[in-house]
C-alpha cells in the first residue's frame, strides 16, 4: 500500500479556521499597538521640536517659531491643524513665516495617519522668545485617534515643554469639532 503525503481536506480546515480564531482575537491588539506606536512617536517628535526649538531661540539668538505646514510648501498654517507635518524657523522680524529657505531650521513632514494632532486657532503658531519664554497664552496640542484623545504636548509660558499620555479620556471629538469651528464659524 503506498502512504500519501499531505494533509486531508478535513485537517486544513481546521487549521484554517483555528488560524482565522487566533488572528480575530490578536488583531486588536495588533491595533492598540500600531496606533500606541504612532502616538508616542508623535508625541516625542512634537516634543524634540518644541525643545529645540526653544533652544535654538536661547542660542540664536533671535525669536524661532514652530507651526503647523501642508505639505510641500512650506509655509505656515492658519489653523490649529498639525497633521500633516510642522516646521521651526528663525523669524527675528515677527513675520509669522521663514523669509526665506536659510531661515527655517527643520521641517518634520507626517504621511496621512489616523492620528489627528491639534491645536487652537488662536495658538496656530508657538513662537520661542530669545530669553527661551513662549510668547502668548500656554499652548496644548492634543494628539486623537478618532474621538479619544492619546496624549497630549503643552507649552507654558516660560517656554517648558511638557508631555503626557492621557488614558480613557474622550474629549478629543469636542477639541476637533471646535477647531473646525474656528476655521470656519459657519460650521454648526
Amino acid at each position: 500500500m503506498r502512504r500519501q503525503l499531505g494533509f486531508t481536506l478535513i485537517e486544513m480546515v481546521v487549521t484554517v479556521a483555528v488560524m482565522a480564531i487566533g488572528l480575530g482575537v490578536a488583531m486588536p491588539a495588533v491595533a492598540r499597538l500600531v496606533t500606541s506606536g504612532r502616538v508616542i512617536t508623535g508625541m516625542h517628535l512634537m516634543s524634540a521640536s518644541l525643545a529645540s526649538a526653544r533652544m535654538a531661540a536661547i542660542s540664536l539668538p533671535a525669536p524661532t517659531v514652530v507651526c503647523p505646514i501642508t505639505p510641500p510648501r512650506l509655509r505656515c498654517r492658519r489653523d490649529g491643524v498639525w497633521d500633516r507635518g510642522w516646521m521651526v524657523f528663525r523669524d527675528p522680524r515677527h513675520m509669522g513665516q521663514p523669509e526665506g529657505r536659510a531661515d527655517i531650521l527643520q521641517v518634520v513632514e507626517r504621511a496621512p495617519s489616523p492620528l489627528r494632532l491639534r491645536s487652537s486657532v488662536a495658538r496656530r503658531l508657538i513662537r520661542f522668545q530669545p530669553d527661551g519664554r513662549a510668547a502668548g497664552s500656554n499652548v496644548v496640542i492634543r494628539l486623537c485617534t478618532g474621538g479619544e484623545l492619546n496624549a497630549v504636548v503643552a507649552v507654558n509660558n516660560v517656554g517648558r515643554v511638557r508631555s503626557s499620555r492621557a488614558a480613557g479620556r474622550s474629549d478629543c471629538a469636542a477639541a476637533i469639532a471646535a477647531s473646525r469651528r474656528e476655521q470656519d464659524p459657519e460650521t454648526p
